[in-house]
């Protein structure tokens, strides 16, 4: 075999600060390594740290992970390793309130088994937090099976779980609402269902590699819930996952310098049926430009562009799901592979991030340059994200986007959305067809124009046009 590229991902240690909900630091605080398995760690990653005299910790992680911090009288707190954390070398933990313990932690055991057959040894068993609205959140709790399919998890906070099982070349199974301190839990493994193909050049109709083959489930109008990611480096181009389970399902493929396919539709045969899903991918766009000190205008170098999560999973693969630069010594960069239309997320040492809505290419094409404007943070400030939008969090429900929060002096404000509306169209496209990604990246854009937007308040329905400004941190 020739050609193969190995992708390795520095491993910059990184700062943890454990805090309390006054900002004050936290000694002795337990700390944990939750979410850095799948392909992006083909080694073993130190997951357990103690904070110091002065609330901190060091140690390293790949994008997508998180931390959980525990401490005897406080409610535990959480927060996600992602491109701003990893560019400052910084992250910051919050506890949650002074509370009373929740109660005794106690471990889950069971066994795991193949339908109509015995005990599957080596089979993956995870517990993850029930959350509301079915959420998933990051596993808590992992074990191997051994030789006679029995595991037993670590003990678990009191709490609902979803405990699941996964085995090589069989569909994986799940669990709602265990307790802690469940006993001889079974987990019955079916066959899985087959999916294959192949990766072309839409241009050239050569064979593509490497790419990664992201399936979702559909779990609603607009929540996409990863069931399997693969990376390929076969150089014919073709792909076959059989650990899939049996149902609809929605596939995505990536390849480096080239725009990630749409989402397509497949059904996951069972009985050993396979389903065939190939690909042409169009040629990436280009984005060109510089990123610079927006008080000095001078050049930053080190800034790291990237596709904003347009992806769910996409960091648990091990090449480079959605596409990514670093800028030069002068501050100018190229991001390549770019989609149709995406949001860019800029992040630099010492400055606040940027998102970039709206960003238009066409395919092979490139647009720009741009100049890139980061504001640098104050001493001991933590760094945010500055975007310009409709200045209002949005969050998925039934077939739309319901209005979390409107923030003030945004557009949203301006012309009168609150709490509760429901976003059904975007400029003209419904919700439904964009996507949650597809949706929020239509309603940003440059600041200074608008976005029609067709909204539900109560049992009226009414369009609106709202004005995007830049909304700070």
């Amino acid at each position: 075999m020739r050609g193969i590229e190995i992708h390795l991902a520095p491993a910059a240690e990184l700062e943890g600060h454990v805090v309390d909900r006054d900002g004050a630091p936290v000694a002795g605080a337990s700390v944990r390594l939750l979410g850095a398995a799948g392909e992006a760690a083909l080694v073993p990653i130190p997951d357990r740290f103690t904070s110091d005299a002065r609330g901190v910790f060091r140690f390293a992680a790949p994008e997508g992970a998180v931390l959980e911090v525990r401490k005897d009288g406080y409610l535990p707190g959480r927060a996600d390793i992602g491109p701003l954390e990893r560019v400052n070398g910084r992250v910051t933990v919050e506890l949650g309130p002074a509370h009373r313990p929740l109660g005794e932690r106690a471990p889950v055991s069971g066994r795991v088994v193949a339908r109509g057959a015995g005990p599957i040894a080596g089979a993956l068993v995870t517990a993850s937090p029930e959350r509301v609205l079915g959420l998933d959140d990051a596993p808590t709790a992992q074990a191997v099976t051994g030789a006679d399919g029995r595991f037993e998890l670590p003990p678990l906070d009191p709490g609902a779980y979803r405990v699941r099982a996964r085995a090589e070349g069989r569909a994986p199974a799940a669990l709602r609402r265990v307790a802690p301190g469940a006993k001889d839990l079974l987990l019955e493994l079916a066959a899985g269902g087959r999916l294959r193909g192949c990766v072309r050049s839409a241009a050239a109709g050569s064979p593509v590699a490497p790419f990664t083959v992201l399936v979702l489930e559909r779990r609603g109008p607009l929540r996409l819930v990863p069931q399997r990611t693969r990376s390929v480096i076969d150089p014919s181009g073709c792909y076959a996952l059989d650990d899939l389970a049996p149902g609809p399902a929605t596939v995505v493929i990536t390849a480096p310098g080239y725009a990630p396919s749409g989402e397509r539709a497949v059904e996951i045969p069972g009985d050993g049926g396979e389903a065939v899903m190939d690909a042409a991918l169009e040629s990436g766009g280009r984005l060109t430009g510089v990123v610079r000190d927006d008080v000095t205008g001078a050049a930053i170098a080190g800034a790291r562009l990237s596709v904003e999560g347009a992806l769910p999973s996409a960091a648990a693969s091990t090449f480079p799901v959605l596409s990514e630069a670093v800028s030069a010594a002068d501050g100018t960069f190229a991001l390549a592979g770019l989609p149709a239309r995406s949001s860019i997320f800029v992040a630099a040492a010492g400055h606040h991030a940027r998102v970039l809505g709206g960003v238009q290419v066409e395919p092979g094409g490139t647009a720009g340059p741009v100049e890139v404007r980061l504001r640098p943070t104050a001493d001991g400030e933590e760094p945010r994200v500055d975007l310009a939008g409709i200045g209002a969090v949005l969050a998925p429900s039934g077939d739309g986007l319901a209005v979390a929060q409107v923030i003030a002096g945004g557009g949203a404000a301006e012309v009168g959305l609150g709490r509760g509306d429901l976003v059904l169209e975007v400029d003209g496209r419904r919700v439904a067809e964009l996507g949650m990604a597809g949706a929020i990246d239509a309603i940003r854009g440059p600041e200074g124009t608008s976005v029609l937007l067709k909204v539900r308040r109560g049992t009226s329905t009414f369009d609106v046009r709202v004005p995007r400004r830049l909304v700070r941190g």
